[in-house]
């Protein structure tokens, strides 16, 4: 049996994070565990091979990006009963999301990481460029929530196991 002390969740702040970060504050509750609310900062300027995203003030934008997501990550937690789950919130740095949801995964011992998911015209429920590369190199379980529209979502738990 799995054992839930550690549960991440990546954000983006988009609409169908409501769902998933519901999720995650309900898993948290229910298994007494630590969640982690990470915001991914990806900056293009960090790719010292592509000059054609470098920004003429890169500390400034940074700061900008920073607030933001934290303003954004506290309305979404006044929204929601917080009491008794001890909550982490993480702003990294990275070139890709994957890789920053990954790294972070791993260097704190999570045990389970919740993520949108999305479908593909013609794919079923699975998976958008980051959430494959999550699922596919996750040191842990992850679950992917879909929702649709004004109805209930659907889960999917994967393992790196059922990818290989």
């Amino acid at each position: 049996m799995i054992q839930i002390k550690k549960i991440l969740f990546p954000t983006r702040f988009s609409h169908r994070s409501k769902w998933s970060i519901a999720y995650s504050l309900q898993l948290a509750k229910k298994y007494k565990a630590e969640l982690h609310l990470l915001h991914a900062q990806v900056l293009w300027d960090d790719d010292p091979h592509n000059p054609a995203y470098h920004f003429s003030d890169k500390k400034e934008l940074q700061t900008r990006l920073l607030n933001a997501a934290k303003d954004q990550m506290s309305t979404d937690l006044e929204k929601s009963d917080i009491q008794d789950i001890e909550i982490k919130q993480v702003y990294e740095r990275g070139m890709t999301p994957s890789e920053t949801i990954l790294k972070y995964a791993a260097e704190n011992s999570i045990d389970l990481i919740v993520m949108d998911a999305h479908r593909k015209q013609g794919v079923r429920l699975l998976l958008g460029s980051i959430l494959d590369e999550v699922v596919r190199s996750a040191p842990c379980a992850v679950l992917a929530i879909h929702q649709k529209e004004n109805a209930e979502p659907k889960f999917a738990l994967y393992s790196s196991q059922d990818i290989l």
